[in-house]
């Protein structure tokens, strides 16, 4: 690549070593002007394109998916992000982005919208055969369906690691750090098109939106690594795009907030157990010989215990008496899904109950009944805090109140 000057660019000068010949050329970027700049960029850009073998190793990497929802099996999703292509399109998107380039975005854009539909595909076949062949739906599912912090943490830092590695030498893509975006972009893709036909209901809209909510952070965190280290957007076009996805990761931040706030009550919301104080009312004090209540300020006198020839009777009173029913005691229990994130809350026990809601781990809810035994498990009827009731795995609460049975 040439850049216009006025003067014949000095070679290069080999005696140096290579990582101080690519700092070096950085310096030199960074003092250089905006179309030397806007054309390092390009190069980047065009490092960053993928080629045939990106949609080779996605369709490869979509059906060991496939395989890994269907045996449930953590090894084989362990493989499917290994062997999940470099996502440069996320890298792409946001040197579109700054560039202002609308044909570069949309070309990587659309790199991207292949890779998901390959997943997509690739789960729909995998909800048929799941629908077809197995009794109880597969657990690792939920890991890939539910909105967390420690999720979107991963995603910040694998499009930062990607994006800054892939600033610092072009040549070599950082497959290592790409990883991470395969597991938060690629899997929630695939359990989208899982929920569709394997007739679990909530699961397609909980992954797109995992999905949806992952790629506006990557491409965002993409961008502001750009910004940092100075490849800032100079164009109207480039600084218009670069702050529209500031605005929906705005949004998406304060999605994932709300729905972790709302799912996940602290210990101090557990409701009030303790009995109402009693109001004690005095009765008016009664004569027992013509059953009339004695005038304040007179005097009773104890007769003689001799005169008495009959037992003393209890005279009923005018003022109702209060009668204390015991109660039991509630049982108040946490979600705590050991493999997973949560769990779902279904209309009835077991596996083929429709999804009530899904509930994160630390949920709090209420047990309302005893342990039924179905599909070899222990199921339990619960009440949410938002009055929802349902049924959920016995194992997959801890209890926060003590109770006998438990």
């Amino acid at each position: 690549m040439t850049f216009p000057t006025s003067e014949p660019i000095p070679p290069e000068d080999q005696s140096l070593p290579p990582a101080r010949r690519r700092r070096q050329k950085r310096l030199d970027f960074l003092h250089a002007g905006s179309e030397e700049r806007t054309a390092y960029l390009a190069e980047i850009a065009h490092q960053s394109t993928p080629s045939i073998d990106f949609f080779l190793f996605s369709i490869l990497a979509a059906l060991v998916m496939g395989a890994a929802i269907l045996l449930d099996a953590p090894a084989l999703y362990i493989l499917v992000i290994l062997l999940t292509p470099f996502l440069s399109p996320v890298t792409g998107m946001a040197l579109g982005s700054i560039l202002g380039s609308l044909r570069f975005l949309a070309t990587a854009l659309g790199a991207l919208f292949i890779h998901v539909i390959i997943f997509f595909g690739c789960g729909l076949l995998a909800g048929v055969g799941a629908k077809a062949w197995l009794s109880t739906p597969p657990t690792r599912i939920l890991d890939h369906s539910i909105l967390s912090l420690p999720d979107l943490a991963l995603v910040i830092i694998g499009a930062g690691l990607t994006t800054y590695l892939l600033l610092r030498n072009p040549q070599q893509r950082p497959q290592v750090a790409s990883v991470a975006l395969a597991y938060e972009l690629s899997l929630p893709a695939g359990m989208a098109g899982f929920g569709i036909t394997s007739g679990m209901a909530g699961l397609f809209p909980d992954a797109a939106l995992v999905f949806i909510v992952h790629l506006v952070v990557a491409v965002v965190t993409a961008v502001l690594v750009l910004i940092i280290m100075r490849f800032q957007p100079r164009t109207p076009a480039g600084i218009g795009i670069s702050l529209a996805w500031l605005v929906l990761a705005v949004i998406g931040m304060m999605l994932i907030l709300g729905i972790i706030s709302l799912n996940s009550p602290s210990l101090s919301k557990l409701p009030n157990t303790s009995a109402p104080p009693l109001s004690m009312t005095a009765s008016p004090m009664v004569n027992q010989e013509t059953n009339s209540p004695i005038p304040p300020g007179v005097t009773l006198t104890t007769p003689n215990p001799a005169a008495v020839t009959s037992p003393p009777t209890l005279i009923p009173s005018s003022t109702p008496t209060l009668t204390i029913t015991p109660q039991p005691t509630p049982i108040y229990a946490r979600v705590w899904a050991r493999d997973g994130n949560g769990a779902f809350v279904r209309d009835e026990p077991g596996f083929n109950g429709r999804r009530v809601t899904s509930l994160l781990n630390s949920s709090l809810v209420q047990v309302i009944s005893n342990p039924v035994l179905v599909d070899n498990l222990a199921w339990v009827k619960v009440r949410t805090e938002t009055g929802l009731e349902g049924w959920m795995v016995q194992s997959l609460l801890s209890t926060a109140t003590p109770s006998p049975d438990w």
